[in-house]
């Protein structure tokens, strides 16, 4: 597991974690992913602190940790219509992960069809 956390004098700014990618939870997944990832289940960064360079430092610890811990890339779940976060993420270097079997050509959650799977390969 990783987890990590942001402080200021203000206390907490922000957050993620991470764990295993448990891949019996996560059927869909299977033939489509490396084996050997991580799951990031959650960045966060509070409302007034974000847009300052906060989550993008996060995700970056969090990559380089995972290559550390010696796992082979990173998978998440975001709400496609966050163009935020979407943003967080492509300028970290994930991307969609295909699907040819999805009418939409990616890998959506099949019980949230807005939230998109993405990963990165490390």
């Amino acid at each position: 597991s990783i987890v990590l956390i942001t402080e200021n004098s203000d206390g907490l700014v922000g957050f993620t974690w991470g764990y295993k990618l448990p891949l019996d939870k996560f059927p869909f997944l299977e033939g489509k992913i490396n084996e050997n990832s991580i799951y990031m289940d959650e960045i966060a960064v509070k409302a007034n602190k974000r847009f300052k360079g906060i989550g993008t430092n996060l995700g970056k610890k969090f990559i380089e940790t995972t290559k550390q811990q010696g796992l082979s890339g990173i998978v998440l779940r975001t709400d496609e219509r966050n163009k935020a976060s979407m943003a967080l993420f492509k300028k970290l270097g994930f991307s969609d992960i295909p699907d040819s079997k999805s009418p939409r050509g990616k890998i959506y959650d099949p019980e949230f069809p807005d939230r998109i799977y993405l990963q990165k390969e490390l």
